[in-house]
């Protein structure tokens, strides 16, 4: 399981997905706007050790404590099940 979970835009699951994050993670941060750069990024990923973004964003650089990032929404089914809880 991860600590903490946070989608650093919106990334349009629908209803149900989203709601099963809740199960992958102790604290979800679901962000409903697109960050407006590689600070707002930094400050929404803060100490997350999972991280959801869309196609609007991008990750400039890396974070130790980051176990799982996830770029495609479409993958997120399929990812996280695999990850070692």
């Amino acid at each position: 399981m991860f600590h903490k979970l946070v989608a650093i835009e919106p990334v349009s699951l629908v209803p149900s997905a989203e709601k099963e994050l809740y199960s992958f993670a102790e604290e979800v941060i679901l962000f409903p706007d697109v960050p407006a750069g590689d600070e707002e990024v930094a400050a929404r990923i803060g100490d997350a050790d999972a991280v959801l973004l869309s196609y609007t964003s991008r990750i400039t650089r890396l974070w130790r404590n980051v176990r799982m990032l996830n770029i495609s929404v479409c993958a997120v089914r399929s990812i996280l099940p695999k990850v070692p809880m």
